[in-house]
């Protein structure tokens, strides 16, 4: 994937800028490996790139959330920080569903989809999960 591929709002290109040069965890599963998965199947193909897009917004409402609490009580009375932070649920649930949709689908078709396991239901493991995934999805590919 390449960075143009995402609408990134500024906020979030400015994340990436003050971690770019840090060591960043793999994902359990490199997009590059999710791509292979994926090859030659149309079906797959959009959903590995709709979960690409979705693990992105979630990394993008983690950076605006963590933006807001660090307003302080200020966010809070203004209820700036409740929305963001029911936003960035919302967007989390959807985010595990995708992931979990691309595993299922890739299982389905006979593909491997187990790296989902490792996961089990984990909420702060597939928020590790779509971040990590998300920072993979903007390197150069090999």
């Amino acid at each position: 994937m390449r960075e143009d591929s995402f609408d990134f709002s500024n906020e979030f290109r400015e994340l990436r800028g003050s971690v770019s040069s840090e060591k960043m965890l793999a994902p359990a599963i490199s997009v590059e490996r999710l791509l292979q998965l994926c090859a030659g199947d149309e079906h797959l193909t959009e959903l590995l790139h709709g979960t690409l897009e979705q693990c992105a917004r979630y990394t993008e409402d983690v950076a605006r959330f963590l933006q807001i609490e660090a307003e302080g009580e200020e966010s809070k009375k203004s209820g700036e920080y409740y929305e963001i932070d029911a936003k960035r649920t919302r967007t989390h649930d959807a985010t595990i569903d995708s992931i979990n949709i691309l595993a299922r689908e890739l299982s389905r078709r006979g593909r491997d989809g187990s790296f989902v396991e490792r996961f089990a239901g984990n909420r702060t493991a597939y928020m590790k999960f779509a971040i990590t995934l998300t920072f993979d999805s903007l390197q150069p590919q090999t």
